[in-house]
């Protein structure tokens, strides 16, 4: 390993250098992600170019292609990219220039597999109560009569089978494994009526 290294010009022992660092850096944010670490949290670049326009610096154009993914993107790409080119007998200026457009290109991928990642981020779940008028479900949990006090429901609606507060205008209390239908909704409670009083 001596002799190779030692075989190479001072600008192919930078650029190993370079490379291995960087590769190593890159491996470890890589390794960092997959175990739940974030290898760029405490670093951030503050600049005045903002996406939005809105004033709230919440998202600028420098901040977005320049953190330390992006850095270690661009130093591998550069690095290995201008490596391989010196070998192939380009000149450095080129092999230097092919480097850049390689690191770019690298930093250009990450961005976007990064912006394709964010796509997948489930915003949480956002009941819209509403959506339950007119189902069907079950009581679960005692439901006193004339809205006197709640009980629960089962009942499937977006998708997802859940227990529900709810509540009864009825002059009789709702036992549990009596069939309801959802009425109205006050709040996040369910108003029911039993179904066999329709």
């Amino acid at each position: 390993m001596k002799e190779f290294f030692e075989a190479l010009s001072v600008l192919q022992q930078v650029l190993f250098v370079v490379g291995v660092v960087f590769t190593l850096i890159g491996l470890v944010q890589t390794l960092l992600s997959f175990i739940g670490g974030d290898a760029d949290a405490d670093v951030e670049i503050d600049t005045d170019v903002e996406l939005d326009g809105d004033g709230d610096g919440s998202t600028s154009v420098v901040g977005a292609i320049v953190n330390i993914r992006n850095i270690v993107s661009l130093a591998i790409g550069l690095s290995w990219g201008a490596l391989y080119f010196i070998e192939e007998g380009t000149s450095f200026f080129w092999a230097i220039v092919f480097g850049v457009l390689i690191g770019i290109a690298l930093m250009a991928l990450n961005i976007l597999l990064l912006w394709g990642l964010s796509k997948l981020k489930d915003p949480g779940q956002v009941f819209d109560y509403n959506d339950a008028i007119g189902k069907e479900g079950k009581v679960s949990i005692v439901i006193p009569k004339s809205a006197q006090g709640t009980g629960k429901i089962s009942i499937v609606f977006q998708n997802r089978l859940q227990e529900i507060d709810a509540l009864s205008n009825e002059d009789a209390e709702l036992t549990r494994g009596m069939e309801v239908i959802v009425t109205s909704v006050e709040g996040n409670k369910f108003v029911v009526i039993n179904k066999n009083n329709l």
